[in-house]
């Protein structure tokens, strides 16, 4: 069950009868023992309590503990791979320089490798591991080969670029092939080993491909049953959390902070759900007797359960604010919550029998929250009791995957195609083309520019173009990213000048700052890209030293040589075949438009009895993702002030948006528990919502539909008058068919309708 930690009663001194904190010496002894038992057992009880919430916030930070994992496998394999070309080195007699240049190529190699090649099935794995000793040594031996021909080298790292980013669109082998290449080729110029040194380079690249694949396969394999009951361990602390933020809402409903926050929450939440839904399509991972389709519409009802939960929340807030809550009702409310989070079950069932007493039952937000609640409670005691991991094989629904995972953690911002009549136009090509088209064009103008700075350093520009267009979708991404590497080169600068000067001469715990620096990068990766390129910049402090390279002057060298690379990417990204963040965004709030609407048309033909419950749990989570999609597409658009006249109207409509997803996804349920045969006034509604839907996705603009009103009354207006007509209706189904009407309709205000 779900656990909180509601703050509960002080302790005070133990006593007996009147006794006061200053007369404690008059206690008797045998009272006064039982007191001091009593004290450090409520003292460990606090203890663990405050452990499991602090575990709690961890994981729910890292759902399935994926990240954790990440870094992990990298210093795992990173460390191990160390030893091993130590050992290699030692049985072939290798040392000096040559040993410390198989070193660094081959954790180098490790490194990427580990956290590159995405967790899979096992043959899988092995593919992949056979393909990057191959990958490497291409690299490898391109950049010694051409190495004495400058201009050569130069027009061949532009090439690597090209190719890299373009075999990106054969899947996510090809992306950690053809990355590894890049970073061999990267490296072996750095080190700038001579010829005589490639056969003892190729056989540091075979050893460490070689063991990270067996680690890979053993020690580093990550079971996806195991990962998937994580991923529901976070998925209940986030449930957690969000009732506890609708406590600290209720506590002081006038704080504004506490609304925000109770909806960022949500988000999270949702970000689990969607994480736990797109592990549902690895057979390996449900429980034994467990079924795909069921365990999607638990999480589904988990998941609008909590959205209903804060939702009401709001709503009560709303009435405290204004005292139209009564005081009796509110004590009842918090008292449902408290025991809520704690996972009482037989307390919560009584404080929620409570509720539905009057007077409490007769607010609306009361009864919105104790039947968000009971389902809340019986979802997550069904968990518990194995009862939802008990399915009838001969009964089982179908299943079909929505969401495909970038690994462990859910995808990036999808590349979705704005429209365009011309086949020349940046949007008519493809994402990968477009992107190693400008990828060997910011490597190219990065080349001419750390050149001008550092002849021998210039490829520190070149990686910082390149990675600019890897994990992005769309030019905003680009230009966010580069600031941000920017921004932690400059905070790793900083730090590893200090750091540099403490660790010269110390072997030891250079390494381990090295380990520990690889660890919190990818840690970290997924959360600020800025803090995973601050451990990064640290970490090349403390490689310096080991190639006693190491100076203030060459790591200022990597700023400018950073800023430049940077600024070639952005001036590509922003010149050359751009992708517009803004074309993107109306993408994204079409398809959302249109995911609604062929949701809405499904709960119309369920209602009808012609639609199955997979195909409309399935519609729920497409939507959710269009929703997720919709929001980052938003955040890409870089704001500049002053320039930016629309923010807060696009701020609002994407909120909107939102709120239609929501609204709508919680009407699934709803639908799918309504009794046979409902009136077909609701069908009929829901139809309607499908329509407006449509018609707003079809619009090029939603700041101003002027030209695109039409006569009548709107959506909430229409629904509204057709489930007026419905005969006994189950009310559930009514509501939240005129709440997703009601949000529907705010995208059309009155004032722009004629």
């Amino acid at each position: 069950m779900l656990r909180a930690n509601p703050t509960g009663p002080r302790l005070a001194a133990p006593g007996n009868g009147g006794a006061t904190p200053y007369d404690w010496d008059m206690v008797p002894a045998g009272v006064r023992s039982a007191g001091y038992r009593s004290l450090v057992r409520r003292g460990r009880n606090r203890l663990r309590i405050e452990a499991q919430d602090a575990w709690d916030r961890f994981v729910a930070s890292d759902p399935g503990l994926a990240r954790l994992f990440k870094g992990l496998r990298a210093v795992v394999a990173v460390g191990t791979t160390i030893v091993v070309q130590l050992l290699v080195a030692a049985a072939l007699g290798v040392g000096g320089q040559t040993r410390v240049l198989h070193l660094m190529l081959g954790a180098l190699i490790a490194m990427n490798m580990s956290t590159l090649v995405r967790p899979g099935r096992r043959r899988a794995l092995a593919r992949s591991g056979a393909w990057a000793p191959v990958a490497a040594s291409l690299g490898a031996t391109l950049a010694i080969v051409t190495d004495p021909v400058t201009w050569l080298a130069l027009g061949l790292f532009v090439v690597v670029c090209f190719a890299a980013t373009w075999v990106r669109r054969y899947g996510p082998g090809w992306f950690a092939a053809g990355f590894i290449t890049w970073q061999a080729y990267f490296f072996t110029l750095y080190l700038d080993p001579p010829l005589k040194a490639l056969p003892g380079l190729l056989l540091a690249t075979v050893v460490s491909t070689t063991w990270v694949t067996l680690l890979l396969l053993t020690v580093l394999f990550h079971n996806p049953e195991t990962r998937l009951r994580r991923t529901v361990t976070a998925l209940r602390a986030r449930a957690r959390a969000t009732v506890s933020h609708c406590l600290d809402l209720l506590r002081d409903p006038t704080d504004e902070r506490r609304v925000r926050t109770l909806r960022a929450q949500l988000v999270k939440l949702s970000e689990v759900a969607l994480l736990f839904d797109g592990q549902l399509g690895d057979t390996r991972a449900l429980p034994s007797g467990s079924s795909a389709a069921r365990l999607r519409r638990w999480i589904v009802e988990v998941e609008i359960s909590c959205e209903e939960l804060a939702n009401a929340t709001l709503e009560l807030a709303d009435l405290a604010r204004t005292e139209a809550l009564p005081a009796g009702t509110h004590t009842a409310v918090v008292r449902a919550l408290e025991v809520l989070g704690w996972g009482e079950v037989d307390a919560a069932n009584l404080a929620l029998d409570e509720l539905r007493r009057p007077p409490h039952w007769e607010h609306r937000p009361v009864r919105r929250l104790a039947n968000a609640a009971q389902t809340l409670v019986d979802s997550v005691s069904a968990w518990m009791s194995g009862e939802i991991l008990r399915t009838d094989d001969t009964s089982e629904p179908e299943y079909e995957q929505v969401l495909t995972l970038a690994g462990d953690i859910l995808p990036g911002t999808t590349p979705l195609q704005p429209e365009t009549r011309s086949r020349w136009a940046p949007a008519a090509w493809s994402t990968t083309t477009r992107q190693a088209i400008q990828a060997g064009a910011a490597a190219a103008l990065a080349i001419v520019a750390g050149e001008l700075i550092s002849p021998q350093r210039y490829y520190w520009a070149v990686i910082a173009a390149f990675v600019c267009f890897t994990g992005t979708a769309n030019a905003g991404e680009t230009v966010r990213k580069s600031i941000a590497r920017i921004g932690g080169t400059v905070a790793g600068l900083v730090a590893a000048v200090w750091l540099g000067e403490v660790t010269l001469g110390h072997s030891a715990i250079t390494l381990a700052i090295l380990l520990a620096c690889i660890f919190l990068a990818f840690y970290l990766q997924a959360i600020s890209y800025a803090a995973m390129i601050f451990f990064i910049t640290l970490m090349l402090g403390e490689l310096y030293g080991i190639l006693h390279r190491f100076n203030d002057s060459v790591l200022l060298l990597r700023l400018a040589e950073t800023a430049a690379g940077a600024a070639a990417g952005i001036a590509v990204s922003l010149v050359l075949m751009p992708s517009s963040p803004m074309r993107a965004l109306i993408a994204a709030r079409r398809s959302l438009l249109d995911h609604l609407a062929h949701l809405a048309d499904g709960c119309a033909q369920r209602m009808r009895g012609e639609e199955h419950e997979p195909g409309l749990l399935a519609d729920a989570v497409r939507l959710e993702e269009a929703a997720r999609q919709l929001a980052r597409n938003a955040d890409s658009i870089v704001r500049v002030p002053g320039f930016d006249h629309d923010q807060d109207g696009r701020r609002h409509r994407v909120h909107v948006l939102g709120v239609c997803a929501t609204a709508a996804r919680s009407l699934v349920p709803a639908v799918l528990a309504a009794p046979p045969d409902p009136p077909v006034q609701l069908a009929r509604a829901c139809e309607a919502i499908a329509t407006e839907a449509r018609r707003l996705g079809a619009l090029a603009n939603l700041r101003d539909q002027s030209a695109d009103a039409v006569e009548g009354p709107d959506v909430a207006e229409q629904v509204a008058a057709t489930l007026d007509d419905a005969v006994d209706p189950p009310i559930v189904v009514v509501r939240r068919i005129q709440r997703l009407a009601d949000a529907l309709a705010l995208l059309t205000p009155r004032g722009r309708r004629t």
